[in-house]
């Protein structure tokens, strides 16, 4: 066990350096005039941005450590979490866009709880992240969801049958090859039915639009200083950007949503903003994003060597 521990902390290292090699080589092929951030009052509300964004990757680690304990029934501390979670999060920049979810997996072999409830976990972290934006989403734009959603209903017609076929083919390897083992797993999960755990999911799920509350708060924070908006526009607008995220995320073939936010954008908003004006906001966000991203990474490193030195 200690041998593929040691191995397996040898190849976390190693998805990470790779990580940090794709994260540099955004930055540097991103097309952005930095001389744009150049003022006091830029370079100011940049930095908090980055603050910002990066408090709210931290943040993200416990909407997911209390899925993973629910399903585990176990308590994990935020301390074995936080620093696994931001690192495994800067690994969504290593093409094939699954390395994110796959080292989150650490916490198991760390915490001896099962894989398959940390997996389970991240399942249904990837659904509620989807759905407490698509919420938010849709009382901000109010009617305008209805544009976005025609317009890109073969692309919801797509994922859906492909997570269709997914299931169809997960569920006949398993009734072929490790049925015995689904019946296990099925008994284990059946309190996941009781209402008190019903009730922790709701309370789980809170969490996630608490989040996407916080992301509408940094993505108005370019407003003060960058761009200009109507007022009145500005609930579409911030609306029609959350959209844009779960679009990006769900579309094949498209790492980190790159040129679907910004069709999505235009298609709600050229109406009232110049369509360089939203593309200046979209890569001024995937900057934010991107440094954001090694800020929690960092914190998340500096976090872990402090509770060694207290340990």
């Amino acid at each position: 066990m200690q041998f593929l521990k040691k191995h397996f902390k040898q190849l976390g290292t190693l998805v990470t350096i790779i990580a940090l090699f794709f994260v540099i080589w955004k930055m540097i092929s991103m097309d952005i005039d930095y001389r744009a951030f150049a003022t006091p009052q830029a370079i100011c509300i940049l930095l908090i941005s980055i603050l910002l964004q990066a408090m709210i990757f931290c943040y993200m680690t416990f909407p997911w450590l209390h899925l993973v304990q629910i399903f585990s029934g176990k308590k994990i501390s935020g301390k074995q979490a936080l620093p696994i979670y931001t690192k495994a999060n800067l690994m969504k920049y290593i093409p094939g866009n699954v390395f994110q979810y796959v080292a989150r997996n650490q916490l198991a072999a760390e915490s001896q709880v099962s894989h398959v409830d940390v997996a389970l976990a991240t399942i249904v972290d990837i659904g509620m992240s989807m759905m407490a934006p698509f919420l938010i989403s849709i009382i901000l734009m109010r009617h305008h969801i209805m544009t976005l959603l025609s317009a890109y209903r073969y692309t919801f017609l797509m994922v859906f049958c492909v997570i269709l076929m997914l299931f169809c083919l997960i569920f006949i390897l398993l009734r072929l090859k490790f049925w015995k083992q689904v019946k296990q797993y099925c008994s284990k999960y059946r309190r996941l039915l009781q209402r008190k755990t019903l009730f922790q999911l709701l309370v789980t799920f809170s969490l996630y639009l608490l989040q996407s509350l916080f992301s509408i708060v940094l993505y108005a924070l370019p407003f003060l200083g960058f761009l200009d908006i109507p007022s009145e526009k500005m609930p579409q607008f911030l609306g029609a950007y959350l959209f844009s995220w779960i679009i990006g995320f769900i579309t094949p073939g498209s790492p980190g949503g790159i040129g679907v936010r910004e069709a999505v954008m235009m298609l709600i908003c050229s109406s009232f903003m110049d369509d360089s004006v939203i593309m200046s906001y979209v890569i001024m966000m995937r900057f934010i994003s991107i440094c954001a991203d090694v800020v929690a990474f960092s914190f998340g490193v500096a976090y872990k060597k402090l509770c060694h030195i207290k340990a």
